[in-house]
């Protein structure tokens, strides 16, 4: 083995040793050269999936371009073209599926996240995401609003609704995910207020707001309670 070839042998291991570690890395074109690992296993992948996202403005966009398309791309080629698109394929018969994996961890910033990211990205509209979980922060049930004037944040009455759904699963804690499908992860004034309200409107019943994540259209995220947001 070449140095160039002990080079990025060593880089892919330490990207895999951080994704044990900390989850699903932020940066879109990452997760891209991640997933390249599997389909170039002795190539360094790091530039073919900027050129991606630089073609296709963002991972989602990738994931949903054509298989020629992908293939006009610099040393990507039919095959690669072809892994792509089979895993775009995948990723919206997984988001087409009804929502159904209770016991799910989600006790972690990093599996928040990346549990918003999955089930939020590609979404092209605005759409309110909760997830409701016991005293171990594990789920117990989610649903997704895809309409955000309908949402269970935006409502007064999906308001109430939460709160009633939180008592019928006797949640401990509740988790929101919400996206900008158009913009950066940045939450709004009302974003925030919205999330103050529900927050308080969770703990009258003795239930916590664990987080309200917001998800960019680059795949990147925001927590209010990293941000300090919902003290």
């Amino acid at each position: 083995m070449n140095s160039e070839q002990n080079l990025h042998k060593g880089h892919r291991e330490r990207m895999r040793e951080a994704y044990r570690r900390q989850g699903l890395p932020a940066e879109p074109h990452k997760q891209l050269e991640m997933l390249l690992f599997f389909a170039l296993p002795r190539i360094d992948t790091n530039k073919m999936a900027h050129r991606l996202i630089n073609r296709f403005g963002s991972l989602s966009g990738v994931l949903e371009a054509e298989t020629y398309a992908l293939a006009e791309v610099e040393g990507v080629g039919a095959g690669v073209a072809e892994f792509v698109r089979f895993m775009g394929d995948i990723a919206r018969e997984y988001r087409a599926e009804p929502p159904a994996r209770p016991g799910l961890p989600l006790d972690t910033e990093e599996r928040a996240e990346a549990f918003v990211r999955n089930r939020l990205g590609g979404q092209k509209a605005e759409c309110v995401l909760l997830a409701y979980l016991d005293a171990k922060g594990r789920l117990i049930h989610e649903s997704l609003a895809k309409d955000a004037a309908l949402s269970s944040v935006r409502v007064e009455s999906s308001l109430r609704l939460t709160v009633k759904t939180a008592i019928q699963y006797h949640a401990a804690g509740v988790l929101v995910g919400h996206n900008h499908p158009n913009g950066t992860p940045m939450p709004s004034k009302k974003d925030a207020a919205e999330a103050k309200r529900l927050k308080d409107a969770l703990r009258f019943i003795g239930v916590g707001l664990t987080d309200f994540i917001v998800l960019g259209e680059g795949g990147e995220t925001y927590s209010l309670t990293r941000g300090g947001l919902l003290i």
